[in-house]
């Protein structure tokens, strides 16, 4: 039986080739989940299942769903939505990858909501497509900084590169909805 996250994914996101990477590594893979992200039915079931991912871990009592920006934005507004439309007021936010330089040059957007309260407050981290781990680590250690205690990272594609064992090494749940064998086909459209 198909899964249709995983054909909009394969379909809209997924590209094989020779590509240069953003840390100048070269990849016969190149993702771009904001593709399926910013489709009406991606999101929608990206929301779905990331929101059941959140109950099957069973941690329905984090204080605010934050993404790493801008893959992770739409992944936050997805699942706060669908989070709302199941009875539950989770609020989002994004993480910038650097304080903005401008009003109150904040690094994480929506964090003022909560003011400094002295507690650490629990997060699920979303990250479009994690390879390294490095910007989900930058994003990690801006959100303790923030007093945020980050529970666990949803990730929709793990390229399978170390990423994930870097993660682990430091947040003690790290979920994929998909990995890298699952995109990798005939089916994958070459450059």
């Amino acid at each position: 039986m198909s899964d249709p996250l995983l054909e909009i994914l394969k379909k809209r996101s997924i590209r094989t080739g020779v590509f240069t990477l953003t840390s100048g590594r070269k990849s016969d893979l190149y993702v771009d989940c904001k593709q399926t992200l910013l489709d009406p039915e991606g999101m929608a079931l990206v929301g779905s299942r990331l929101f059941d991912l959140l109950v099957r871990e069973d941690l329905m009592e984090i204080e605010a769903i934050a993404g790493t920006s801008v893959g992770g934005d739409p992944m936050v507004c997805s699942m706060v939505l669908k989070a709302r439309q199941r009875g539950y007021n989770i609020p989002g936010l994004f993480v910038r990858k650097a304080p903005k330089d401008h009003g109150t040059q904040a690094a994480i957007d929506g964090a003022g909501r909560f003011g400094f309260c002295g507690d650490t407050l629990k997060v699920v981290l979303l990250e479009d497509v994690i390879t390294t781990g490095g910007s989900t680590l930058r994003s990690i250690n801006r959100l303790r900084e923030d007093h945020f205690e980050v529970v666990a990272v949803f990730v929709l594609l793990d390229r399978c590169e170390g990423g994930r064992e870097a993660l682990e090494a430091e947040v003690p749940v790290v979920r994929s909805l998909f990995t890298r064998a699952d995109v990798v086909s005939r089916d994958a459209k070459k450059g």
